[in-house]
């Protein structure tokens, strides 16, 4: 009879799902940590305007870069031979190295028209690093995907160290070399992109590169795109949609606001983002090959239900804290000059929070076929949120309200969402009635306490009475946990 400690071990590190999990989260966490730490040191020696300016390159990038390899990435997790596999990788490279070809040459003709579209002409000498952004993306994901494939979770997490470490280094010391301006903050990201697929590449040469290179061939490479061809005609349309109202909201506020708005807002969207994509990306990576493996024996409807749940009672205090102390956290932290941007980051944090039970499970929808529903409905709500941010922003003059509208609108669309995919996978939606529950029991005890708080004690004792509560949560939490993790393992 295994011992506690062992089976405890047995069901989380030996190659499991939570293990797999934990691997990713504990490099990503560790490269969002960086940046974290960095942030109040960064906020001091860039303006928002800077922010602004980076944001709308960024954004830009984002737009292509995203659909980068036609997203035949996505597909090398599925077939059943390595080699295939191996070809998909291939097409995958080559594809987004035809992409950022094309790019090159949009650029070098109408570079000044998009710089001038965007009234923003300290961009344009920028312009040119977004074909490389967009290659080195393709790379990037290509080479991603393969290693989630093989299981190699610690070359993802030490590409993403790798580049956090670079964008720090870089975003903290041109200011004292060439000055504090936008190009520090745009040379760092570009350099750490550069660092991390390079960081990736290198492994994948080292261990797979013979068998790689035995692999491949034209003919493999071909008929793999052609058998996966559902996914530059669905999932890269959707894919690029999705994106797209994300980056169509920065070059709005760039086009009808101040570069210094947007970089008030693009600023709070990454702070706001940093948790949340530390744990959606890592699930999102490990959850597309188990999805694949479950669906057929009817326990992924099981598990996702249990993720939800569990989810909720992991996130929700940490929400909490984070609505009721945001204008603090971001004066604090960051600096008076960002006192503004706390408020874009509540509005946002309500829409990074629902991502994090969406941004995962539409994966289901490549391993069900299903990618022309996801597409319509996406298409849908694009239209709706956009409009509605657009004719706010024109007609109320105030960034704020459109934000917030915008955020509402996405988290209604969100929920809707996850009730329909659980609906056409024909899975149980007791996971998202209880963790609906638990959600709103949560944080309405919270919101009580701390109201209660608000009345007797100071700001500052306020975020402590908060912090405190956080913490009497989890420890509750853990010791429940553990108790009923013990029962079951131990007769």
């Amino acid at each position: 009879m295994p011992t506690f400690i062992q089976s405890l071990r047995h069901r989380f590190f030996l190659g499991g799902f939570l293990g797999n999990v934990l691997v990713l989260v504990g490099g990503t966490a560790f490269s969002q940590g960086l940046l974290f730490l960095a942030s109040p040191l960064i906020t001091r020696l860039y303006k928002p305007d800077d922010f602004g300016a980076w944001a709308l390159i960024k954004s830009l990038g984002l737009i292509f870069a995203v659909v980068a390899s036609w997203r035949y990435e996505l597909s090398i997790v599925l077939p059943e031979k390595d080699k295939d596999a191996a070809n998909l990788f291939a097409g995958s490279v080559l594809i987004a190295t035809a992409m950022s070809g094309l790019l090159l040459f949009v650029v070098s003709f109408f570079g000044t028209q998009v710089a001038y579209l965007l009234s923003t002409e300290e961009i344009l000498p920028w312009l040119w690093v977004i074909p490389l952004t967009l290659l080195l993306t393709g790379i990037y994901q290509s080479s991603n995907y393969w290693s989630t494939r093989k299981k190699h979770f610690k070359r993802l997490a030490i590409s993403r160290i790798t580049q956090s470490i670079v964008i720090v280094g870089i975003q903290l010391s041109l200011p004292f070399i060439i000055g504090a301006s936008s190009s520090g903050l745009i040379l760092g990201a570009v350099f750490g992109q550069i660092a991390a697929t390079g960081a990736l590449a290198i492994q994948i040469w080292i261990e797979d590169s013979s068998f790689l290179l035995k692999s491949w061939s034209w003919k493999s490479i071909k008929d793999g795109i052609y058998n996966n061809i559902n996914f530059p005609l669905y999932v890269t349309p959707y894919s690029f949609i999705t994106n797209l109202e994300a980056q169509i909201i920065l070059l709005l506020l760039g086009t009808f606001t101040t570069t210094k708005i947007l970089g008030l807002y693009s600023f709070a969207h990454i702070i706001v983002m940093m948790p949340i994509s530390l744990i959606a990306s890592a699930l999102n990576q490990v959850f597309f090959p188990k999805a694949a493996q479950q669906l057929e024996s009817g326990e992924l409807g099981k598990f996702i239900n249990q993720l939800l749940i569990a989810l909720v009672l992991v996130t929700t205090p940490l929400f909490a804290f984070f609505i009721f102390n945001t204008e603090w956290l971001f004066t604090t932290i960051f600096g008076r000059n960002w006192t503004e941007a706390s408020t874009y980051g509540l509005w946002l944090g309500l829409t990074t929070f629902m991502m994090l039970y969406t941004s995962w499970i539409d994966r289901i929808y490549d391993v069900l076929g299903k990618q022309r529903i996801l597409l319509s409905m996406e298409i849908i709500y694009d239209i709706i949120s956009i409009s509605c941010f657009v004719i706010t922003l024109i007609w109320s003059h105030n960034p704020i309200f459109a934000v917030a509208l915008y955020s509402i609108i996405n988290v209604v669309y969100n929920y809707l969402w996850l009730i329909i995919t659980f609906e056409l996978a024909h899975f149980s939606k007791a996971g998202i009635w209880k963790s609906s529950l638990f959600f709103v029991a949560i944080f309405i005890a919270f919101l009580v306490l701390h109201e209660i708080a608000k009345h007797i004690l100071t700001i500052n004792f306020l975020l402590i009475n908060d912090t405190i509560l956080v913490v009497l949560y989890y420890t509750i939490f853990a010791i429940t946990y553990y108790s009923k993790t013990r029962s079951k393992l131990i007769p």
